[in-house]
């Protein structure tokens, strides 16, 4: 509301993001992400007194990824829809899937109304859901000890997380500041040359596949996340032509 009615910049909804952050975590200590399971180097990373740091900045991480990758109708709704889908056949617990499915619904009014232009998520509505994500991400690795990894993570949120990466190395070697908009990001360069439907299937399907690769096969993940790079660059190559 606040921000609706003065417009905060980055760095001021960043850092109260972070103290909101904070005191959540230290109330509830069970979501701080205690160490990192790689199923590649079957290795894992005690974080030890890292944990409380570690788990903030994810949450940042994740709320800037996101809000950056929230640029056409439908892209985020449908992202997200499938990115809970995922979470939710990995857990078994009655709450998690109750709230997951009350987010479902959620999602998919939104998505209606978000096709007709009646309704927007602007920059506190991806905050809200970046904040919900990740809530449901770090709650079934805590409780999927042996079936999810950090890959898994990396697989679901490659999308948004290399886009935001690219940005901002493109933009440092500009001189320019990481978090100034700009419309090189995949989905505008997607939806200029193909048009809503088919951006949005562009940027959704490879999510799907690698979903279904997790799931159904027993392929590397790190094969998983490098098809991914292929595909992202394919893209971005072919589209700017």
């Amino acid at each position: 509301i606040v921000d609706d009615k003065i417009s905060l910049n980055p760095m001021t909804k960043s850092s109260i993001s972070l103290i909101i952050f904070l005191i959540f975590l230290l109330i509830k200590k069970e979501y701080q992400i205690i160490n990192l399971r790689f199923e590649t180097f079957n290795f894992t990373l005690d974080l030890y007194e890292l944990s409380t740091v570690f788990t903030i900045l994810c949450f940042l991480f994740l709320q800037i990824a996101l809000n950056m990758f929230d640029g056409i109708d439908l892209q985020s709704a449908t992202y997200y829809l499938v990115v809970v889908i995922y979470l939710l056949g990995l857990n078994d617990s009655y709450n998690f899937h109750l709230f997951s499915i009350l987010i479902l619904i959620n999602l998919l009014f939104f998505a209606i109304n978000n096709y007709q232009k009646k309704i927007f998520l602007g920059d506190n509505g991806v905050y809200i859901f970046s904040f919900i994500l990740s809530l449901l991400i770090i709650q079934t690795y805590q409780n999927n000890y042996n079936d999810i990894y950090v890959e898994n993570i990396l697989v679901i949120l490659f999308l948004p997380v290399m886009d935001m990466m690219r940005l901002f190395f493109i933009r440092l070697l500009k001189n320019k500041s990481p978090f100034k908009a700009d419309r090189r990001h995949i989905h505008h360069i997607l939806l200029k040359k193909y048009g809503l439907i088919q951006a949005n299937v562009l940027l959704i399907l490879p999510l799907i596949f690698s979903i279904s690769l997790m799931k159904y096969t027993d392929i590397n993940l790190i094969f998983i996340l490098l098809m991914n790079c292929i595909v992202y660059f394919f893209l971005l190559q072919n589209s700017n032509k």
